[in-house]
């Protein structure tokens, strides 16, 4: 096999990452856009020992779950489910999530279904798009499938209707006041991403304008940000001057309007600044959280530890059922929102510490704190072996993991199980319909507990 090979196969499956897998003499080829049953003609891209990667050409006979994509920007950028059904999206993430568990955290609990969005497009409520220039033309949108390069659209269909002006009026500002983009490469250039964010309780946006310094025509922006997009609160604008394509850098600055926002869960209020977590789709949000106080099965008497507490979310969801909640977070932005938000809400028995999860579970632990409930909801990457080891040093009877990666969640589960800990429940919860991320709520017990 080598590259540019042409050969048919039959699609075995659907990998987590979003590709479909295919086996030729004995190989598995991973090609986009591809869905279990198809039989299709499939052009090697790319070889190694032990896999391929490559691009259907031609779908030869289609397998009965395909259907016609919902996007029309599905063969530029590839980052969405779209060729099938939302019913059988939920049977491949069931699927990820079992292959996880078993494969690299070395468990056979059951996996429950996916619990469905009741929305599955429109749902996102904050975006951050890439900025570029190609041929002296301001492109803004996605970047394409494992490469840099952006993709120019006006709007994806997986946002909340809100933001399709977002688009359109900041690159019609650019190229009318020649505001020069970003180049990751030379480093130079000003404007590095186009975002925002909304809450669909309250009806309040925040656009977010990322650049590398501090921008000219701020007056023309922001006017013409507040006529394009409906319910515009504020416009913030984050200075990232670091090399490399990290989004958000660390100052953040009120051009016009609420640099903040206000959302509901449940009836609980929260208040959220832009560099602060809060769950990307709203209308499963509440019910995420009720899986996992639904695992966790708090009592009166308990004493919660939630790390990686964000902007106070789980802490104070979990608050009422509780003697006493910590939340722990490394933003000093999401800390000080937490504090706001407890207090808007009356909750007494919350406090947070602003802090590495791993360096305040060990300060903690010398204290003498003794949690009987740990909530863990991290970023994508998971924990660090040192923040693993720490949670299950105290000794807590239950811990309840909510995660937005199958894989480093079983990798976590793993270290957890060797240190005494059994997992009892895993629970699938869809936050992100049409793209292949999952995320999952996880029941563990200490043994003996």
């Amino acid at each position: 096999m080598k590259k540019n090979d042409l050969y048919e196969a039959e699609i075995e499956s659907v990998s987590y990452g979003g590709n479909a897998v295919a086996k030729i003499d004995g190989m598995a080829v991973f090609v986009p856009h591809g869905v279990a049953g198809d039989r299709a003609l499939i052009r090697i891209l790319k070889t190694s020992k032990s896999y391929a990667f490559g691009k259907i050409e031609k779908i030869v006979t289609p397998s009965v779950d395909r259907v016609p994509h919902f996007c029309e920007n599905a063969s530029k950028c590839g980052l969405c489910f779209g060729e099938f059904s939302y019913e059988t999206e939920l049977k491949y993430k069931k699927k990820f999530v079992e292959d996880a568990m078993r494969r690299i955290a070395g468990v056979d609990t059951p996996v429950d279904d996916v619990l469905p969005s009741p929305v599955s497009t429109g749902y996102r409520n904050k975006v951050f798009y890439p900025v570029s220039e190609k041929d002296g033309k301001v492109t803004v949108g996605f970047y394409r499938q494992r490469s840099h390069n952006v993709i120019d659209i006006d709007r994806c269909p997986l946002q909340h209707p809100v933001f399709a002006g977002l688009i359109p009026a900041v690159r019609d500002w650019m190229e009318r006041y020649s505001i020069p983009a970003y180049d990751e490469k030379t480093c130079k250039g000003l404007i590095r991403h186009v975002g925002g964010r909304t809450a669909v309780r309250t009806g309040e946006t925040v656009a977010v304008i990322v650049a590398a310094g501090k921008i000219p025509r701020e007056k023309e922006l922001c006017d013409a940000l507040f006529a394009a997009v409906p319910r515009l609160s504020g416009v913030v604008l984050n200075i990232n001057k670091k090399a490399g394509n990290e989004i958000l850098g660390d100052r953040f600055v009120t051009l016009r309007g609420n640099g903040r926002l206000s959302e509901f869960i449940g009836e609980l209020r929260f208040d959220v600044s832009a560099p602060s977590f809060f769950q990307i789709n709203p209308y499963q949000v509440e019910r995420l959280y009720g899986k996992a106080l639904e695992l966790a099965a708090p009592s009166e008497n308990d004493v919660l530890l939630d790390l990686c507490s964000g902007a106070g979310t789980i802490t104070l969801f979990f608050a009422r059922h509780v003697k006493k909640a910590v939340g722990v977070e490394i933003v000093p932005e999401a800390v000080e929102d937490a504090k706001r938000n407890a207090e808007i809400n009356g909750v007494k028995n919350a406090e947070f510490i602003c802090a590495d999860a791993g360096t305040a579970a060990k300060e903690l632990l010398s204290e003498g704190f003794k949690p009987t409930l740990i909530t863990l909801d991290p970023a994508r990457r998971g924990l660090d072996s040192e923040a693993v080891a720490a949670a299950a040093s105290f000794g807590a009877p239950k811990i309840v993991y909510v995660s937005c990666d199958p894989t480093t969640l079983a990798r976590d589960l793993k270290l957890f199980c060797e240190k005494g800990y059994a997992v009892e429940k895993v629970s699938p919860v869809d936050m992100f319909p049409r793209t292949y991320h999952i995320e999952s709520v996880v029941l563990m017990s200490r043994a003996g507990s």
